[in-house]
């Protein structure tokens, strides 16, 4: 079996009243290329492009409209090349069109905040002018802000510096 095939994902949920933990197997049979994972959400970027989460959404961070996903749900952007995930998610695509969403303080997303505690609930392109239009070589997320680096050796940081 290739070792880049998951034939499933398997959560253990906890109960605390009876305090036991129970294994919860989905079925996810794609081959995944990166996974990333903050606290209790989980992005999947498969080797064709898509993008699955599943997790809490407690931010909006999914881009999606309920507080958690037991199971991986398909997010709304094909041909993705790169993934990063914190109260907010980063998603490259391979055009170098790059969206965001979730947690935006201090305009964390590189979108400009409409309050300290702004929050993007939909997948939303992020202006090319944040990372100057240039070719984005991969992306990550901060507390407090993104890191985009690109193809010219640059680490653009956006939000809270």
């Amino acid at each position: 079996m290739n070792s880049n095939i998951f034939p499933y994902v398997a959560q253990y949920k906890h109960d605390s009243k009876t305090n036991t933990s129970t294994k919860h197997v989905l079925e996810f049979t794609c081959t995944i290329k990166k996974v990333v994972s903050h606290e209790e959400t989980t992005l999947f970027l498969t080797t064709n492009g898509d993008v699955y989460g599943m997790g809490v959404n407690e931010y909006s961070q999914l881009g999606l409209p309920e507080d958690h996903y037991d199971h991986p749900v398909q997010l709304d952007v094909k041909d993705a090349v790169d993934i990063a995930v914190r109260h907010k998610i980063l998603i490259l695509r391979k055009d170098n069109v790059l969206f965001g969403c979730g947690r935006n303080r201090n305009s964390a997303l590189g979108i400009q905040a409409k309050d300290y505690n702004d929050i993007i609930t939909k997948l939303t392109e992020i202006p090319s002018t944040v990372y100057d239009n240039e070719k984005i070589l991969f992306v990550a997320t901060a507390h407090s802000f993104c890191i985009i680096v690109t193809e010219n050796s640059k680490l653009l940081l956006t939000g809270q510096k």
